[in-house]
C-alpha cells in the first residue's frame, strides 16, 4: 500500500483501483456495477447535467481561487469548529 502525505496526516492508497490497469490508465468503469441510478436514462441525465455544470464553471469569467487559499481557509474552518466543538 502507498501513502499519500498531506500537510497534516497520511491518507493510505490501495496499489490497484478498481477500473485502473497496472500502466495507470483508466477505462471509465471505475464500479460498473453500482452506478447509483436505477436505469441508464437517469445516469445519461445526470451524465448531461454535471457535463453543464463543469462547462458553466469553465465558462465563468470570474477568476478562480488558488487551491492553497480555498485549503488554507477550510483548515481554518475545521479548526474553528474543533474548537467551538470542545468549548461546550
Amino acid at each position: 500500500m502507498q501513502f499519500i502525505q498531506t500537510t497534516t496526516t497520511a491518507i493510505p492508497v490501495p496499489n490497484r483501483l478498481p477500473g485502473i490497469d497496472p500502466g495507470g490508465t483508466m477505462d471509465g468503469k471505475i464500479f460498473p456495477d453500482d452506478s447509483g441510478f436505477e436505469n441508464d436514462e437517469q445516469a445519461a441525465s445526470h451524465d448531461c447535467w454535471l457535463r453543464a455544470k463543469v462547462q458553466a464553471s469553465r465558462d465563468d469569467p470570474h477568476p478562480s481561487l488558488p487551491h492553497e487559499d480555498v485549503m488554507a481557509d477550510m483548515h481554518a474552518l475545521i479548526e474553528s469548529m474543533r474548537k467551538n466543538a470542545y468549548a461546550d
